[in-house]
């Protein structure tokens, strides 16, 4: 079996909080706290790294993934976040956060009427929703307000010191859901099963209910590594780049022709849902927002 089919998924912690963090594709998902952690403390082990990275992630604290990589891969991904940022309409990009801060704000301020929509009020897990709420809405509004929310705080921002600053506020949100995804971690356990002659070794995690996923690890400029990332790394960085570097000026123009409308029918609706004073204003705005989102699929998105 291996760790990409289980509950501990190694390889997409790596990926998501790397590559797809550093592509900032991720402004959600991705993010830890500081105090204390200017030191990476990384055993050198391969189930010693494991431990610690699933210890300090059960503790909300993902900026162990980036401490556990290789230098040359945190270079590739912090090289990446700088080439998406420079590929990016400023204007688009700052418009697009302050959108997110102002969805925020309406989400928080028109909390009832949401959930007394005839959409959530029928929901099965409506009660969930009610808990989940303000969490969600706080997740929201530190990523709309973190250093990324401008285009030139996102092409100066160090990802280990995002991860390690605003990130964790973001996790703490996580933390606070009823079903934290990260909370199992604490009880995981990594040990290595296998060391074979070229001096990988398989590494078995066994989780809190007993079940246990394997993978083949392997030493990159002596991190630990699962052996199908090392191996397709360069390709995927490689890959990545191209593609960004394909994005020419006209390419910009046309996203950015295509994402301000849609901005601005985005605000519009928000606009409108902020100003209901009743349930049934707030209903009937509603309606109205889920037209402007069927024309907004049907439009394909745009590129914000």
């Amino acid at each position: 079996m291996s760790l990409k089919h289980g509950a501990v998924n190694m390889e997409l912690i790596m990926k998501r909080f790397a590559l797809l963090n550093a592509v900032c594709l991720m402004v959600v998902l991705s993010l830890v706290g500081c105090g204390g952690e200017d030191k990476p403390n990384v055993p050198e082990s391969a189930d010693g790294a494991m431990n610690y990275v699933l210890q300090q992630l059960s503790e909300g604290k993902p900026v162990a993934v980036w401490d556990a990589m290789p230098a040359s891969y945190q270079s590739d991904a912090q090289g990446l976040v700088h080439i998406a940022a420079e590929k990016m309409d400023p204007e688009v990009y700052d418009r697009a956060m302050a959108t997110v801060k102002k969805a925020a704000k309406v989400m928080k301020d028109q909390k009832q009427y949401f959930l007394g929509s005839p959409m959530f009020a029928g929901n099965p897990d409506a009660a969930e929703m009610d808990k989940n709420w303000d969490v969600i809405v706080g997740m929201l509004n530190t990523v709309a307000t973190s250093e990324i929310s401008t285009l030139d705080g996102l092409k100066k921002m160090d990802v280990r010191k995002f991860l390690a600053g605003d990130g964790k506020k973001v996790m703490a949100g996580l933390e606070a859901l009823p079903n934290n995804p990260l909370g199992e971690l604490a009880e995981a356990k990594a040990e290595i099963t296998e060391t074979m002659d070229n001096g990988d070794v398989m590494l078995q995690v066994t989780m809190a209910d007993g079940s246990k996923e394997s993978d083949q690890f392997t030493q990159v400029e002596g991190r630990w590594i699962p052996k199908d990332i090392a191996e397709g790394w360069a390709d995927e960085i490689a890959e990545a780049k191209a593609g960004m570097e394909t994005i020419t000026p006209e390419d910009i123009a046309r996203q950015k022709e295509q994402a301000m409308p849609m901005l601005d029918m985005i605000d519009e609706a928000l606009e409108k849902l902020a100003a209901a004073e009743s349930q049934q204003e707030f209903d009937q705005a509603f309606q109205q927002v889920g037209m402007m989102i069927m024309m907004l699929g049907a439009m394909g998105g745009g590129g914000i």
